[in-house]
């Protein structure tokens, strides 16, 4: 087994989590060779530029493996894959925006190298539509009401890290490794401390709880020209 995983907590309320991993299982005694990976989103406010940028290249990176039609089918499966995968059963919502998740894939095209070819490029591939999105926003103000809002969404991720992911309850990862990729602070507020000032972002949750289509429509021209630009 062999495994790349990065996950990147912005300290500003404005910029998203980004998360990324690539992965390759072999069992030799089986005949058995696989790979699994993808990147996604978790934002605290939701700006539906970065989010179209952002599956927007996941899309064309599909593209330039399979070609455009098989590409988009390849996105599309992933990502309707990642939206299924990072779900929060116990809150009726989304972990954040997706991106594309596969696993155990044995083959593209019926050749193990495509598959490979592919795991390779989402690797390559994490921080292309990440960092404009981060020059977009880094240096935007944060006020208390936006830095709360933060941490309690934080508590989210770290809720499905704890209680769905895939390593966790197959008890395949200890509780310390799982801990590594938790965000550095975090809030759970309950009665009283639940009435201070918050400056939620209802749009994020609307499409938290009801996943959208961010790569295709009349947007993907601007979709290539921002990532282009920047």
């Amino acid at each position: 087994a062999c495994a790349l995983s990065l996950v990147f907590h912005s300290r500003s309320p404005h910029v998203p989590t980004l998360r990324g991993d690539v992965r390759l299982f072999e069992l030799p005694e089986r005949g058995e060779l696989w790979f699994g990976g993808g990147a996604d989103l978790t934002p605290f406010y939701l700006d539906e530029a970065d989010a179209q940028s952002f599956h927007g290249f996941w899309r064309r990176l599909c593209g330039r493996v399979l070609g455009p039609d098989e590409g988009d089918a390849l996105y599309a499966r992933c990502k309707r894959t990642c939206d299924e995968y990072f779900w929060i059963p116990a809150r009726r919502e989304h972990r954040g925006l997706g991106g594309i998740f596969f696993d155990q894939m044995r083959e593209l095209r019926g050749e193990v190298e495509t598959a490979e070819y592919f795991a390779r490029e989402v690797a390559a591939g994490f921080l292309t539509p990440y960092l404009p999105i981060v020059r977009r926003h880094w240096a935007q103000p944060v006020g208390g009401a936006e830095r709360r809002w933060q941490l309690l969404r934080r508590g989210r991720y770290l809720e499905f890290n704890l209680l769905y992911d895939r390593g966790v309850r197959f008890g395949l990862a200890q509780l310390d490794k799982v801990m590594v990729s938790a965000p550095p602070l975090i809030a759970w507020e309950y009665g009283p401390a639940a009435s201070q000032p918050v400056r939620e972002d209802e749009a994020l949750l609307e499409v938290l709880r009801e996943p959208r289509e961010w790569a295709f429509g009349a947007m993907d021209g601007e979709i290539v020209e921002f990532l282009e630009d920047d």
